[in-house]
Formats: C-alpha cells, structure tokens, sequence
C-alpha cells in the first residue's frame, strides 16, 4: 500500500480492526446531522478515497498486462509479488472477485517459483484478509494457517504474528473465544513491533468485550492506549478513549465513563478533531442518569438527529421527536442504511404511540421489525446472541417488538399482539443453536450444519459490505454488490427450506416463523397465561386451547417491575455468611400481594380453581415463583419456632397447579416435532461432583495432562463464578446429594446409573448421553448451577461438573445441552445457585428449561433459587417416590410441597423454589 491512510481505508471499507484504527477509523463513523454527516467533515476520509482511485488504476494497468499474457517493465520478483499483493488486496475490497484472485495466483506463483517461502507466507496472508472480507472464513483460515506454517518454517516472526493476530479475529467472528485466545496470546508474545502490539492489545480488549470479561477488556485496552502515547498516534489515542468509555459503561461505572469521554473531548479540541461524536456520547449518559439540563446541552452542541429525537422523547415533545426522526428516516432510506432506518422507525413507533396516534405507531414498529430481521443476517455468531439486549439510538432491539405487540393490543387485536410476543421469545432461543461446539449435534449432521454456517457467514460478510458502502456514500460498489446479496440470500433461503423438511425441529428452531394462535399446540382444556415484558409496561394473554379468553396491558416501567421482583425474591435468596432465620423473616407477604394483583388481578377469575395453569414468562419474569404469590391479605409471619412460618395466607399454588414454559410456541413445537424413538425406564443421577484440589477425593484422581492454554482459559471462565460465589471460597461440595444419589438407586433399584465424585465429570456424561439412543427415563443433576446469561466469559445457563484438575472443562452449557439427544420423560435440576441467586435472568431460567426439552425431556423441575441442601434434597427424594406411587408430576410435585410444609418447613423459601417447566403429560 501507499500509505496507511489508503491501508486504513481498506479495513474500514472491510469491517475488519486492523491498520484502520492507526489513522483514526472513529473519525469516519459519525452520524447524520444537519449540515451534514459526521465522516464526511474529515479530510483524511477524502484522502483515503483519492489514493484507493489511485491504486484501482494502477490495478487496471497490471490486469491488463496479465490478459495478454504479457509482462511489464517490473523484473524484480519481490517488487511484482508487492505489487501484484497490492492489486489482489484492492480488488478484493472493491468485490472484484476475479480480478482478486487472478493477481493473488500470480504473486504466489511468482514467489514459489522464486523459491521465496516469505513472500508467499505474506501473500497467503493478505488472501486470508480478502477472503474474511468476502465472507470465505473457512477458506480464510487456510490461508491463514498456511501462511502461518510456511513463515514458521523460514523463520518470519513478523508475520507470524500479523496472521495470527487475523485468525483471532476470524474465531472472534465465530464466536469460538477459546481459539481466539490462543491466537491472539501467540501473536502477541511474537509481535516485533509497538505498531503490532497496540493493534493485538485492543484486538483482545475486543475479544474480553464481546465474551462480557469488561475488566479483562478495560485492562488490555489500557495497554493498548500506553504504546500509543509511547507512539504519539493521537487519533489511534482518541479512539482508545471510546473503547474505554464504552467499557467502563459496561461496567456500570458511568461516572468512570464519564470521565473518560470527557478526557477525549479534550484531546480532540486540541488535536483540531470533530468534537460532536464525544458530546454526544457524554449527553447520553447524562441522560441516562437524569440529568436532563446537562444532557440536553451535550446533545445539541451533537447536533445528531438520533440523539436529539432521543432527547424529545424523554421529554414527551412528540413534535419536535418526529422532527428529528423523520430526518434520519429521510436520510436513511435514501441511502438504505439499515442501522438507522431501525432506529428511525422506532423512534417514530415511540412518537405516535406516544402522542396517540396507534396506526402510525403501528406501521414504523413493523417497519423497525422488518428491517431488524435483515440487520440481524448482517451480524456475527456472538452479536446475535446478543441482538436483542443491545442499544443501538437509545433504544434496545427489542424495543420495536415490544412496542409492535403493546400497540396492537392497544389496537384491540390481541391474536396479532400474541404473535408477535411469541415470535419475539421464539427469536431469543434460536441463536443458542448457533453457539453449539462442533460434534455435538446428534439432531442434525455435522455437513448440514457446517452449509449452515457458512451460507449464513457469506450473507452477512455480503451484507455488512453493501451497508459500507451505502454508509460511505459510494452508490457503484452498493450496486456492484447487491446482485451477491440476492444470490446468497436465494441459497439461504433453499437451505432453510430444506432443514425445516429433513430436520423439523431443528429448522423450525433456529429460523421460527410467526405462529397464528390457531396453529398452538394446545389441548381444548388447556389454560395457558403468556406475558410480554416492555418497557412500559406488562402485556399478558389469558388463553385456554387455541382461543384468547382475555388480553391486558398493565403499565409498570420495566425498571419497577424488576424492582419489585427482586425485593420480593431478596428474602430467599441467601448469599455466604447470612443467618437463614433473619433472612426469612424478611419475607414481604404485602408486596406478594401487589405483585400478584399487577399480573394475576385481571385474569384469574376467569380460570377455574384446581384447573392447570401455563405460565409463559418473559424478561424479570422468568425467576419469580408464581407459585408463592399471595391471594389474600391479612395473612402472618410467625417466629414463635425455630424456623419462621407463614399462616392465613392462600398461594396462587394453593388454588391452581402451575407449570412453565420458555413460550407456548416452543411447547408446540416440543409436542408436534419432537420424535421419539423410545422410552427407558432407568435413572441416571450426577451428584456430588469434585470442585477443588483441596478435597480428599481430588487426590484419587487419574494423572490427566492439559494444557497450559486450556488452564488459562478455564481460570479466565470459572474466576467470576467464584468470586460471585464469595470471594477466596470456590463452590463448596454438597455431600447431601450424594445421599441423594444413594437414595435414588435403592428406589430404582438394578435401574439406575449413578455419577458421583470424580466421575461427575462431562466427559464420562457426554458418554453417558452422547448416544443417539438412550435408556433413560429421568436425569436427575444434583450440583452447582447458574441460571442466568450475563455472567461474564460464560454469558448462558452452565450446570457445573467435576472440575479438577485445573484445565478440565467442568462446564455443561446451555448450548452444548442442545447438541445432545436424550429422549427422557423428565430432567431435574436441582441446581444449588449460592452467590449466583441475584445473577439469574428469567431468559437465562427459562432457556435452559427449553434447552432440554429441545434434546428431547418432556419437561423439566429446576429451582430458581438455592434451597437450604437437606430440604431440597429431601423435596425431590418425595417427588421421585410419589412419581413411583403413580402420581402425575404436577401431582406428585404439590404432593412433596405440602409433605415438606407439614414438616414444619411452610415458609415458601423451602417449597416454592421448585418449578416444573415443560410438558406436565
């Protein structure tokens, strides 16, 4: 390349984070504005855009002595290899495939005739980056790890370490952080070059960021930042200060982040840098916290349209929001820039909602909707993961689905609400299919699977070019490019139309369709409560069979409401150190009941008593015990015993038997795809399993070797577990599941397999389970759990296993649970949370529930919080024996209820722990 602004230019054009942060590649992601765009008020943009003409003509002249066979002037073979290098990497950022390749053959044929192994490592390289681009990330990964090979063998450390820095990103890109980390820890121990250290250092900071370790991010961005200063790269400088700040809000830490922005305005007045992307940073965040007038003063000096209708909105001035919305729409659909047509539209839903107006509000949130399903095809394994919790404009993605489902209820067509509540819940599991590890999917072959993943790679590569160019105002490449949308896009859309007649459920999972309540899987008698959490309130359906009984939108901020929730859960939710008969006085049986009137006030009447009742939670939701909401008032706290009690008080469990599911269409699907081929009739019991070096059981152990990387990576994932457990303590054992595992194998007595101790490990149950037929009739995990999917590095559900020695991945994942194929009647988890309870989401709860009944339970008992050891223990030892008398689970479940409340234990802290989720039949 000429120079690193014409470099930069190509990585930004690309996506990738590479050279371009060296010349400031923020600089050129501003916002529409009046007067306007942001990027293209630097001079350095126009630069990079000249000098890229520059270098598509002295390509033309190269491709043309290579059509007609010819040869230039050039005798040198290192200076044709770089200029044929050269060529191959500006035509394929510019999508000229062809061209591309016919001048990466050539530089390689020329260094391997040449016998030059380090140019041609250099050139497999710079073809491993152009086919990231193009989407080619198998290929690019060839490429790469040739070029890695042949540099080895000729000793080119340099290069070593550039390529291996760019297979970081492409694991980054898969979701695969474990050999992102290998890649970019061997690159950086191999860098010769402060230029190559910064740009590894702020690529791991990426990698900690996106796997939710923020202060692993923090640390390595602020190593990034020192060789910078070291460097006097003051744009490289600036952009570290938005990594930071963006982290340090990720952190909670808005003062920090505050501080942060503040420091690269400063920095930008001085260097002569647009300061606007900075104040509208900090607006935003004084936004956030409240401040009103100091936000507003930000935020104009921004002058953003996004963030000023953002502004408008909190202040209720609909006018002067539609204003601002209606110029980033404008600006947006001219050049069909789909980010800001998202925001635009919901924006616009937010305004006419607000202002009354139901049918526009109406049209811009399907529009948001609409447009968001094309977004999210233009994103990564890891961002779809986490496609509805980000904020993008102040808004989260979720917020144009909620805002779709409150307004057509508002609209009175609650079947429409219904279906888009659904849809939205169903989109929320389907991306956990994706982040399945390779080999652990008995439901659909490893081939198919890999199609899948490639087809969808090469469409969102495609797209997000596309979205460049539009975005950066170059309509010729836009156009150049849109033909391989649709031809990608056509081949997706064969292949999904084939998983859904080869592999039902799977197809049916991972891309769901809108499901008309007509079409639920639901039996006549059924009684079915569906939620929808929003922003603004709680929408709840009441349906019993296929028909809508009633339908109410209850306004309550979804602050509060997880306010309420998590107060209302705090008194049996016990954490190291507290004493359990404090803690269960402090049960709040008034806020029980306001609780149960906001969700339950409306509805019940019309359910009968002693009628089943579905719960479909959504959001905060997920982690409460309906179970334990009060009826009635006037009810009473006793301490004259050793343990408090509760009297005068009828549970919503008292009057309806209750039973959960992640959505109703996640049941139907379950009922109507859900083959299977048998039926066991064994037990298998994980209990017991092996935590620390420190028990006596650890020195039994067979020598296993692992390796240093995997040491290091498992530390990264299990240290915030056990720091939220309590600091310096690990989890502990829990020898009353082994009792439990003991008791359980006399009642099954010849019919039970029983993992304990060291043999509680994931290798020997992926054995156990890993068939693709199994005898069993129940699994039953008595260990250590986290039902939530924010805990940094981790971010899903884990059970844990025997975790010893140091390196051995102890981690049964939600993801990895859908790759089994188990075909049980019933999963208990009787998870201890200790530490863990205020961590939990009811995505996170619900999830791992589907999660099983994806690989085939028909339903599954799990505890949402931890249950004092014996008590659970005992609990599930009465609901295993009444399961043997012939009781119905939903039986047999209220019957160990009420036996563990007449032992004196009727404090809901003890039986209402444990829900069933799932099919109850």
């Amino acid at each position: 390349m000429k120079s690193l602004v014409a470099l930069s230019f190509l990585f930004i054009v690309a996506g990738i984070n590479g050279p371009a942060s060296a010349s400031g590649d923020w600089l050129f992601k501003g916002q529409p504005k009046d007067g306007g765009e942001h990027y293209d008020t630097t001079a350095a943009y126009e630069k990079a855009k000249m000098e890229r003409t520059q270098l598509l003509n002295m390509c033309d002249a190269k491709r043309a002595v290579l059509k007609r066979g010819g040869s230039d002037s050039v005798q040198d073979p290192v200076s044709e290899i770089a200029v044929f290098m050269s060529c191959g990497l500006i035509y394929g950022v510019d999508h000229q495939r062809d061209e591309s390749e016919l001048c990466f053959d050539r530089a390689l044929a020329i260094a391997r005739n040449a016998g030059d192994p380090v140019r041609e490592g250099l050139t497999l390289g710079s073809l491993g980056i152009v086919r990231t681009l193009w989407g080619q990330l198998s290929e690019a990964l060839d490429c790469c790890n040739s070029a890695v090979e042949i540099s080895a063998r000729c000793k080119d450390v340099q290069n070593q370490s550039r390529v291996l820095n760019q297979m970081g990103q492409i694991h980054m890109f898969r979701g695969r952080y474990r050999q992102a980390l290998e890649c970019l820890d061997k690159a950086l121990s191999m860098a010769q070059a402060d230029q190559d250290r910064w740009l590894i250092q702020d690529n791991l900071g990426q990698l900690y960021e996106g796997w939710g370790l923020h202060e692993k991010a923090r640390q390595h961005y602020e190593k990034g930042l020192e060789i910078k200063r070291l460097l006097n790269l003051t744009g490289a400088e600036v952009a570290s200060c938005i990594y930071l700040g963006r982290v340090h809000e990720q952190l909670g830490d808005r003062d920090g982040a505050l501080t942060i922005f503040r420091k690269g305005l400063d920095l930008s007045k001085r260097q002569g840098f647009p300061t606007d992307n900075f104040d509208d940073h900090i607006g935003n965040l004084l936004l956030e916290k409240g401040d009103m007038a100091q936000a507003e003063q930000f935020i104009v000096n921004g002058g953003f349209w996004m963030s000023l209708g953002r502004l408008y909105l909190a202040k209720s001035q609909w006018r002067e929001a539609e204003t601002c919305y209606r110029k980033l729409l404008g600006w947006s659909e001219e050049r069909q820039i789909a980010d800001y047509l998202f925001i635009a539209n919901t924006g616009l839903g937010m305004v006419f909602e607000g202002a009354g107006d139901l049918p526009k509000a109406a049209d811009h949130f399907q529009s948001a909707v609409t447009i968001g399903e094309d977004l999210r095809q233009s994103l990564t394994v890891p961002e779809r993961a986490r496609f509805f919790n980000v904020r993008s404009g102040g808004f989260s993605r979720a917020a144009a689905y909620e805002g779709l489902a409150r307004v057509l209820l508002k609209m009175n067509k609650p079947s429409e609400s219904l279906k888009v509540s659904e849809y939205t819940k169903a989109r929320e599991f389907a991306e956990v299919l994706s982040g399945r590890p390779e080999g652990l999917s008995h439901d659909v072959p490893q081939d198919v699977l890999n199609r899948d993943r490639l087809l969808n790679e090469e469409l969102a590569a495609a797209l997000k070019d596309v979205q460049n160019a539009r975005l950066h105002g170059d309509g010729a490449i836009a156009a150049k490019l849109e033909p391989r949308v649709s031809e990608v896009r056509s081949k997706l859309a064969g292949h999904i139309d084939d998983l859904r007649a080869r592999y039902p459920l799977f197809g049916a999972t991972k891309y769901p369709q809108f499901m008309d309540p007509e079409r639920m899987a639901l039996n006549d008698t059924e009684w079915v409560l569906s939620y929808d959490v929003t922003d603004t309130g709680i929408i709840a359906h009441l349906m019993k069979g296929r028909q809508i009984v009633r339908s109410m939108f209850k306004p309550i901020s979804r602050t509060e409401l997880d306010r309420m929730i998590s107060q209302f859960r705090s008194s049996v939710e016990m954490t190291s150190g507290e004493d359990l008969t404090e803690k269960l006085k402090s049960f709040d049986l008034d806020l029980g009941k306001r609780l149960c009137d906001i969700l339950l006030g409306d509805l019940l009447g019309d359910v009968p008593e002693a009628a089943a009742l579905m719960v479909a939670p959504d959001d905060c939701l997920g982690i409460l015990s309906f179970e334990m909401l009060p009826l009635n008032t006037g009810g009473n706290l006793k301490t004259d015993r050793s343990v408090p009690y509760v009297t005068g008080v009828k549970f919503l469990c008292d009057r309806n038997p209750l039973y959960y599911c992640q959505s109703v269409t996640a049941l139907s699907l379950a009922r109507t795809l859900g083959v299977r081929d048998s039926k066991g009739n064994k037990l298998l019991v994980v209990a017991d399993p092996v935590f620390q070096l420190s028990d006596e059981r650890a020195q039994k152990q067979i020598s296993r070797k692992v390796s240093a990387h995997d040491v290091k990576y498992f530390a990264e994932l299990m240290g915030p577990l056990q720091t939220a457990v309590g600091p310096g303590q690990g989890f502990a054992r829990l020898p009353e599941t082994g009792n439990l595992a003991e008791y359980l194998s006399k009642m099954f007595s010849g019919r039970s397999d029983v993992l304990a101790g060291l043999d509680a490990s994931k290798q020997n149950l992926l054995k156990k389970l890993g068939s693709e037929k199994t005898d069993y009739e129940t699994v039953i995990f008595a260990t250590h759990g986290y039902f939530g999917d924010k805990m940094p590095g981790i971010l899903e559900p884990v059970l844990v296993l025997t975790t010893v020695p140091p390196g051995v991945d102890g981690l049964l994942r939600m993801s990895e649970v859908t790759g089994l194929k188990i075909n049980v009647d019933m999963v208990a988890l009787t998870a201890c949370q200790t530490g863990l309870g205020k961590l939990i989401t009811g995505e996170g709860v619900m999830g791992m529930g589907r999660a099983f009944q994806y690989a085939g339970a028909r339903s599954v008992l799990m505890s949402l919080w931890s249950v004092e050891e014996r008590a659970s223990v005992k609990l599930v030892e009465h609901f295993m024996q009444f399961r043997k008398e012939g009781k119905t689970k939903l039986e047999a479940l209220a019957s160990a209820r009420s036996r563990i409340r007449q032992q004196g234990y009727d404090h809901p802290f003890f039986w209402a722990a444990f829900v069933l989720s799932g099919d109850p039949n």
